[in-house]
């Protein structure tokens, strides 16, 4: 899995071999506590579907959402699943775009 195939606003961290990729939500401004709970957030918000389940670790530079696919019975529709409810996670938690004339 690279950048270009994870959700809007994520970031890949580690290479493509890995087994069990690590990646996390960013957003401009954000400080490490506010990145780090907002990665948890989304991480509690996508395994409360219960269509795919996540898990969590800390780096040196903080907190990342890790998914670990190793079985052949994996199915590509799982995969899709897990991409919806993370993407579904971080547009919950993104501030709405303003429109002209809003305040």
């Amino acid at each position: 899995m690279t950048d270009r195939g994870a959700p809007p606003g994520t970031r890949v961290i580690g290479g493509q071999r890995e087994t069990t990729p690590a990646s996390r939500g960013r957003g401009p401004g954000h400080t490490r506590a506010a990145r780090d709970r907002l990665n948890r957030d989304v991480m509690e918000g996508v395994n409360w579907r219960q269509r795919v389940h996540l898990t969590g670790t800390t780096l040196n530079d903080g907190f990342v959402i890790r998914i670990c696919v190793l079985s052949f019975r994996t199915h590509q529709h799982r995969l899709e699943m897990a991409l919806e409810d993370i993407e579904a996670e971080i547009l919950a938690r993104s501030p709405a775009p303003r429109t002209v004339g809003s305040k």
